[in-house]
C-alpha cells in the first residue's frame, strides 16, 4: 500500500493527527522532489554546455554529475602541475607495500579526503580497525 492509499483509507488505526502530520511530510517530500528534478536538470544542462565538464566525462565513470562536482571542487585543474597531484588530492593514493626498506606500490585505492567528504574519513578509519 502506498501512502496517499493509507491516508486515504479511513478504516486504518491512524488518528487524525497523525494522518495530517504524514499527509504534510508527504507533500513536502513531493515538493521537494521537483526541487530535486529541476535542479538536476539544470546541472545536466550546465554539464553538456561546459567544455571542462564534457572533457571530464570522457573519463571512465565520470558523468555529468561528477564532472560539475569536481569542477566545484578544483576549478580548471591548474593549479595541479600533473595528474598524480590531482589524484592525491582527491586521496586516491597507490596501495604501499613495504617490506625490508623496500616500498611496492600497488592499485590505486580511495583513502579519506576530509575536504571533499570529512565522513570518508571516518569510514576509512572505521574499516582499517576492522581488519
Amino acid at each position: 500500500m502506498q501512502l496517499p492509499e493509507v491516508l486515504a483509507d479511513a478504516v486504518n488505526v491512524l488518528s487524525a493527527v497523525i494522518r495530517k502530520l504524514l499527509s504534510t511530510l508527504h507533500e513536502e517530500l513531493l515538493d521537494l522532489e521537483v526541487r530535486v528534478d529541476a535542479i538536476s536538470r539544470r546541472i545536466y544542462a550546465w554539464a553538456n554546455k561546459s567544455d571542462l565538464a564534457r572533457k571530464f566525462q570522457t573519463i571512465p565513470g565520470m558523468g555529468p554529475l561528477n564532472s560539475i562536482a569536481l569542477i566545484a571542487a578544483v576549478g580548471d585543474c591548474r593549479q595541479f602541475r600533473r595528474a598524480r597531484d590531482l589524484s592525491a588530492w582527491l586521496g586516491l593514493v597507490p596501495k604501499q607495500f613495504s617490506t625490508g626498506g623496500r616500498s611496492n606500490l600497488g592499485g590505486i585505492r580511495k583513502q579519506c579526503n576530509p575536504r571533499s567528504d570529512p565522513d570518508s574519513c571516518n569510514k576509512f578509519h572505521e574499516s582499517d580497525l576492522t581488519r
